[in-house]
């Protein structure tokens, strides 16, 4: 048997007194703050027929990285069981949509769709980090699906009483361009942005109709599945980012029949940081 003395693999005998990575324990004042959070953002979303599902903490790698090809291998939390490499789940959107394929193959109609739950990814110096996350995917044809859910957005800020957001919109075609706009002397955000803007981006602006949805051409995301629009929500006070969403059109027909689907994720470790 090993004594206390004997665990200095990784640095030494305070090794047990500190959690791995960027890997954060949770007190109990902590744990009723966070519920009482979900518990307000997971009422709005149900309120608009967003229905709760859960998927496994670990998933095959080679599922993941075929479905994000831009999930490399040094980003990923791997692990070994037996003859297969799983990984912690990087992300919520990828294994709902192999849910959706597995058990709701033959649903019609919009499926609507909401989670909660932590996920995991290595950062550039390669500590282990997680991230709780809430969010929804709506799956199938709706109309002003895009709007739909930019608004839905809106209404979860507003609940959580948070009064300085913004919610920037681009396209993933400004994206491709090769053209970063925030640099190029065009004005980014705004209705300048939506001069020669993709027209999905224009009605999208169009439709919701919103004060504090702008177009922004230099919304980025690296997310390798996303098609149409891509979202960030901001508190520019604060100067982070604290939901991220987009369309994903083609992704549900790697695990079944082929559907448009669009979705955001707010980030709870985020959204408790910038809490009143």
């Amino acid at each position: 048997m090993l004594s206390g003395d004997d665990y200095t693999g990784c640095g030494g005998r305070g090794d047990a007194m500190i959690t791995p990575g960027e890997l954060q324990d949770i007190t109990p004042v902590q744990w009723d703050q966070q519920q009482a959070v979900q518990s307000i953002i997971l009422d709005t979303l149900r309120a608009h027929g967003y229905q709760p599902v859960s998927t496994p903490l670990l998933e095959y790698a080679s599922m993941i990285v075929n479905a994000m090809p831009n999930a490399r291998n040094r980003s990923l939390v791997q692990l070994v069981d037996r003859d297969h490499i799983m990984v912690l789940r990087p992300d919520h959107t990828v294994p709902i949509a192999r849910l959706v394929g597995m058990h709701m193959r033959n649903k019609t109609g919009p499926i609507r769709l909401c989670y909660v739950g932590p996920i995991y990814y290595r950062d550039d110096a390669g500590a282990c980090v997680e991230q709780s996350q809430i969010g929804v995917e709506l799956i199938g044809e709706s109309p002003d699906a895009d709007a739909d859910v930019l608004l839905i957005l809106t209404q979860v800020l507003d609940a959580l009483q948070l009064s300085d957001w913004l919610i920037d919109v681009g396209h993933v075609d400004t994206m491709a361009s090769g053209l970063d706009y925030r640099y190029s002397g065009i004005p980014a955000r705004g209705a300048a942005a939506l001069t020669d803007a993709p027209e999905a981006l224009q009605s999208v602006i169009q439709a919701c109709n919103h004060p504090k949805i702008v177009p922004n051409r230099a919304v980025v995301n690296d997310v390798t599945y996303y098609t149409g629009i891509v979202f960030e929500a901001m508190v520019p006070t604060w100067g982070g980012v604290i939901a991220t969403g987009g369309r994903y059109d083609g992704l549900l027909a790697q695990f079944g029949p082929d559907r448009p689907a669009v979705g955001f994720c707010l980030n709870m470790n985020a959204i408790m940081a910038v809490l009143p």
